[in-house]
């Protein structure tokens, strides 16, 4: 069972790191309402998940497209824009 610990040098109290989310039914979500398309929050979601962060992603860009996994979508998005294009869309692959 995970507790609470007091960091009584800081003064604070410490709540152990869960996740509540259900990657399963969010992704059944997605397909059932966005046909299979990441909103923004859903891909952070996915990324801070321990098991949701290997979720593989389709990212579409205005020249090229690629997969990889959810933790990676932001890094690679921004440095998909540093480089002057743009990200068009995140989905689930279909495979």
């Amino acid at each position: 069972m995970n507790r609470i610990t007091i960091d009584l040098d800081r003064n604070v109290a410490i709540q152990p790191k869960v996740s509540h989310l259900d990657v399963p039914s969010l992704l059944a979500r997605v397909m059932r309402e966005r046909h299979g398309f990441f909103l923004d929050t859903d891909v952070a979601a996915l990324a801070a998940h321990p098991v949701g962060r290997l979720q593989p992603c389709l990212v579409r860009c205005g020249s090229c497209r690629f997969t990889c996994p959810a933790q990676d979508v932001a890094h690679l998005e921004a440095c998909i824009v540093a480089g002057g294009d743009y990200v068009r869309d995140v989905s689930i692959p279909a495979s």
